[in-house]
């Protein structure tokens, strides 16, 4: 375990989701001016995972103690996190800060896990690939202010632990 130079926060190199050498760079933190944290989840190795943020004001790791379900992918939209599927569910829910609850939303088409999101409008986003009753090649677009799901074009091979990337212009996701 590897603390950074800066804050002294302390980083496993085999488990973070921040790397250690991008703690308290101010050019990686600044991804929205309206942004104060950075949302992730930890593995209780066999259970529920487990909510946590870095606070971009205090540069410190906070681990709430709310389980999501195991495998589910976030995203933040409009400083609105959302917490999609996970071990073979197609559940959607959001992450209330006020009360620290998740509130249930409609839910996807397909069930689905270990699947990539990508934000495609300044209210919506589309969940990609994924596991559920094999492996999934069907994208779905959701949107924050109606609360619906809508068909998107699917992939035309199955894609499953992926990453996607977007650029500033979202139309430039790269899989």
């Amino acid at each position: 375990i590897k603390p950074c130079p800066k804050c002294g926060e302390s980083f496993c190199p085999n488990y973070n989701y921040i790397k250690e050498e991008l703690c308290c760079n101010e050019s990686y933190l600044m991804l929205d001016p309206a942004c104060t944290r950075i949302y992730g989840i930890s593995n209780a190795f066999g259970s529920d995972e487990i909510l946590n943020y870095f606070d971009l004001i205090t540069k410190k790791l906070v681990k709430t103690s709310l389980a999501v379900p195991l495998y589910c992918k976030l995203v933040q939209l409009q400083n609105r996190i959302f917490v999609t599927g996970g071990n073979i569910i197609n559940t959607v829910s959001e992450y209330i800060e006020a009360t620290k609850t998740l509130k249930t939303k409609a839910p996807m088409k397909y069930a689905r896990y270990q699947h990539a999101i990508v934000l495609i409008a300044k209210t919506s986003f589309c969940v990609i690939g994924g596991f559920g009753g094999g492996h999934r090649k069907e994208c779905e677009e959701y949107d924050i202010t109606t609360n619906t799901w809508k068909s998107f074009p699917s992939l035309t091979e199955s894609k499953y632990y992926c990453l996607l990337y977007t650029s500033p212009s979202p139309r430039d996701a790269t899989l």
